[in-house]
């Protein structure tokens, strides 16, 4: 049973007690899913769309997270935003050679 008093509004889409049954269901039967992949599967199932068709996943985030906050579902642990880094393949570097001269001397010159 919802601890929310239904039906509400988030933006234009209207939640019932069996859209929150759902939600409180996929996330369930999912756990093994990230919170992207579950707030994506779940706008593509209610479905939770904006007018040009892509899945409104950034509100659906809220939404898992206040109804995580409610004690309604449990959401994967958030995982840790790795940023790329350089890695070292192993490769000697380039041998570099200065040139001290004019450009119009070296033309024509290609990157």
């Amino acid at each position: 049973m919802p601890l929310w008093k239904t039906p509400f509004w988030i933006g234009d889409r209207e939640f019932s007690a069996e859209d929150l049954g759902f939600i409180e269901a996929m996330v369930r039967d999912f756990r093994n899913l990230s919170r992207t992949e579950l707030a994506a599967t779940v706008c593509e199932n209610l479905p939770w769309k904006a007018p040009n068709g892509r899945v409104k996943v950034n509100g659906c985030l809220l939404l898992l997270e206040r109804m995580e906050n409610d004690g309604m579902i449990a959401l994967p642990p958030k995982k840790a935003n790795v940023v790329g880094s350089v890695c070292n393949l192993g490769s000697p570097p380039l041998p570099v050679t200065e040139i001290r001269s004019s450009l119009s001397r070296l033309r024509p010159i290609t990157v």
